[in-house]
């Protein structure tokens, strides 16, 4: 996988002739042992520059970063990422909403008391009962297809599916 450099103007070339890549204040020559990123300015392996030693670190830091991000990319799109986590969330929506009004519905216990007193002391007093009133709303229109969501389409096993694809292939690649 290599990083596309940028296409440099002869003005900016120019420029970078008197250019200081300084994010500390002591400035070495260092030939790179790594392509590396510094100050939007790709440079390969075995360049050598006049920089601090803190901005090659973060040079090679970002260069490391745009090569995952990029190897991530080749399993799909930004639109299909955005995809997937939409699902994800209506799938978790759905389920929460689900769970709300029957933690509402269910004869008291110990259990019901705790859940209802964590989210109001996160939420604010008496924020279940409006809670409940939204899922409400929610579950209705959901059920009355008023509000219709890509899951409702691909299905439940395909959703979960992609998430698992995705989710692995990401995860695999964060891991090296």
């Amino acid at each position: 996988m290599t990083i596309k450099k940028p296409e440099l103007t002869q003005l900016e070339k120019d420029s970078l002739l008197n250019r200081e890549f300084t994010i500390g204040s002591d400035l070495v020559e260092i030939n790179l042992t790594d392509d590396a990123i510094i100050l939007d300015i790709f440079y390969e392996k075995n360049t050598t520059i006049s920089s601090s030693i803190e901005a090659v670190e973060k040079g090679y830091d970002l260069a490391r970063k745009n090569i995952i991000r990029n190897k991530i990319l080749e399993i799909g799109d930004d639109k299909s990422f955005i995809g997937t986590i939409s699902d994800a969330a209506s799938y978790a929506i759905d389920n929460i909403t689900m769970d709300t009004l029957a933690l509402s519905n269910s004869a008291d216990s110990s259990y019901k008391k705790e859940r209802i007193s964590l989210f109001e002391k996160l939420h604010g007093v008496n924020s279940f009962a409006n809670a409940v009133i939204k899922s409400q709303e929610w579950f209705d229109k959901r059920v009355s297809k008023e509000i219709i969501l890509p899951i409702d389409n691909k299905g439940v096993e395909r959703v979960f599916n992609d998430l698992a694809t995705r989710g692995h292939a990401v995860a695999s690649i964060l891991k090296g």
